[in-house]
This record gives structure tokens, C-alpha cells and sequence, in this order.
């Protein structure tokens, strides 16, 4: 997702450019390599297979589901973003890339919000669901509250 009037920047590196702006102390759920692994499972065809459909799609296709996703977010529509979810990620994917890493990143955030406030920056799609992270936060105890601002 894009912060307003920003066509290249994704949140995430809006935030952490304006946390190291100010002298922040910034961390990750997860390294690069752990990301990556993620992202470039299967074999190399695979990967092939999905970067060939992706190319078809064409970035006009991605630019007008990144927007999408971005007006659900920002207008807070996480039932919006749920849905997108459910329709794009396979239950694999989903359990994969989505409940799979809530499930890890859960523990770190737990241990990092113990220590001091925290701003936490995740995708959209982790946020919403059963398996989301809103709603094992609040299971949790803890106050979830949206930022508009």
C-alpha cells in the first residue's frame, strides 16, 4: 500500500524512512532471507510459471489492485481487504504466507510492545480474518485502534 500522493513508495517504507528520520530505533518481524524463502518457494519453473502471469497481468492490472486495496485500507474496509484476500491467496498461500508468518510475527510483537510502545507496520491482508492479526492482539488483551491521521 501507497501513502497519499506518493505513486512509488510503499508504506512500510514510508514508515520506516520517517522512524530513522526521527531517530527511532526500527526492527523487523522477519530478515530479508526469511522473506525471500517465502516469496521464491517452489521450483525454479514455478517461480517461472508465476513470473510469466504475473507479466501478463500487466502492471496496469496490479497498479488498479494495489489502489483498490489501498482505498479499503485507508478507508478502513477491512472486510474489503478480507475479501481481496480470500479471492487472490489459494488456502496454501493463505496458511503460507499470511497465517503462518501472524503466527511468528504474534511472539515478536508480544515481546517487543512488553519492552515499550510500538508501532507495528504489516500488510494489509495480515490484519484481517480469523487468523488475523487484529484479532489475535485483541484476544490477547490488547487495544487495537486504527490510525487516520
Amino acid at each position: 500500500l501507497y501513502p497519499r500522493g506518493s505513486d512509488d513508495e510503499p508504506l512500510d517504507s514510508y514508515f520506516q524512512k520517517m522512524a530513522l528520520i526521527e531517530g527511532k530505533e526500527v526492527r523487523g518481524l522477519e530478515t530479508m532471507e526469511e522473506q525471500m524463502a517465502l516469496l521464491l518457494h517452489g521450483s525454479e519453473e514455478a517461480q517461472a510459471r508465476e513470473l510469466v502471469a504475473l507479466m501478463r497481468e500487466g502492471k496496469e492490472k496490479l497498479r488498479i489492485d494495489v489502489d483498490a486495496l489501498t482505498k479499503m485500507y485507508t478507508e478502513g474496509d477491512l472486510e474489503g481487504v478480507a475479501a481481496v484476500e480470500e479471492r487472490e491467496y489459494t488456502e496454501a498461500a493463505r496458511l503460507e504466507l499470511l497465517e503462518g508468518r501472524n503466527e511468528k510475527w504474534l511472539g515478536k510483537m508480544v515481546e517487543m510492545m512488553k519492552e515499550k510502545r510500538c508501532l507495528v507496520v504489516v500488510g494489509a491482508m495480515n490484519m484481517t480474518g480469523n487468523k488475523g492479526l487484529l484479532r489475535a492482539l485483541r484476544a490477547k488483551g490488547y487495544i487495537v485502534k486504527a490510525v487516520n491521521e
